[in-house]
């Protein structure tokens, strides 16, 4: 009777286990896929502001890059944590959004779009056109470059996959103690036969 009750916790074990597993799986992707959208979508709203008030400014977009965006010609070492290991080079974030001109002329360079290149009518299409009274001066490119997130950021999702680890553990634990009673509901009759 302990072997038909054994195999019975089992199997409600496994099912339990298959379920709560692809749960969490599925869970993680669409909130992994959701957050990286609400950061992209806060790094280009950060960028269109940057660029219209820029542009709003001086006019036009000359001169747009040494002013909003400086490349550093000689990187600034960083400090180490570790005194025994040299300085790492600290680099620039690198752009996820490119601006097109009025002409669809790069003039922020990112991803594959270089400097002074002319967009497709296609790619200026599927960017988000900015418009300063009613007139477009430019369009926002995404380059389809993942943005790199900042502490905070990192922090949120792995407290967050922090949390789905512990929920989808404490799901296992309770299809156990559920597969262990439901075994033994079943097999008591069986038992009280014998």
């Amino acid at each position: 009777m302990k072997s038909i009750s054994l195999k019975l916790t089992l199997a409600f074990l496994l099912v339990s286990l298959i379920v709560a597993g692809l749960a969490a799986l599925f869970t993680w992707q669409a909130t992994t896929r959701e957050f990286e959208t609400v950061v992209v979508e806060r790094i280009q709203d950060d960028f269109v502001t940057k660029v219209t008030t820029y542009y709003q400014e001086h006019g036009s977009w000359k001169g747009i890059m040494p002013n909003l965006f400086p490349r550093p010609l000689q990187q600034q070492p960083q400090q180490s944590p570790n005194p025994n290991q040299p300085p790492q080079p600290q680099q620039p974030l690198p752009l996820v959004f490119a601006l097109a001109d009025q002409n669809g002329m790069i003039v922020v360079p990112a991803g594959d779009y270089r400097p002074q290149d002319m967009v497709s009518d296609v790619s200026l299409a599927e960017g988000t056109p900015l418009e300063i009274d009613g007139v477009v001066v430019g369009t926002v490119l995404l380059t389809g470059e993942t943005p790199e997130l900042s502490q905070t950021e990192q922090r949120y999702l792995e407290r967050t996959n922090q949390a789905l680890l512990l929920a989808t553990g404490a799901a296992m634990i309770i299809a156990l103690l559920i597969g262990a009673t439901l075994a033994r509901s079943f097999t008591r009759p069986i038992r009280a036969l014998t």
